[in-house]
């Protein structure tokens, strides 16, 4: 299935690539492997998030490095609405009704 970033992802990753290029470079390699790893199988595997309170938006939940993907399932796609740093506090998340 085809797995599609959507304009609210941007800030997410460049935060994402910001923090392992300048924070924690030592990481960047195996963050970014991890990160294609979890696109392969959200791909092959569109259903492996959990559902959430919003009809149709999923979260994966990655344990390393700590992020989520928030998307949403459409027949013909996967839409990326969000990469959430999982550090982060929690509150600070949102996903707009456009997104949804």
């Amino acid at each position: 299935m085809k797995l599609v970033y959507l304009p609210g992802t941007i800030t997410d990753l460049k935060w994402f690539r910001t923090y392992y290029t300048e924070v924690f470079p030592d990481g960047l390699r195996r963050a970014q492997k991890q990160f294609r790893n979890v696109e392969r199988l959200l791909r092959e595997n569109p259903r492996m998030g959990h559902k959430t309170e919003f009809p149709k938006v999923r979260e994966l939940v990655i344990a390393r490095p700590p992020f989520s993907i928030i998307y949403r399932l459409t027949p013909e796609r996967i839409e990326v609405l969000r990469i959430w740093d999982n550090r982060a506090n929690p509150a600070g998340i949102s996903v707009t009704a456009a997104e949804t």
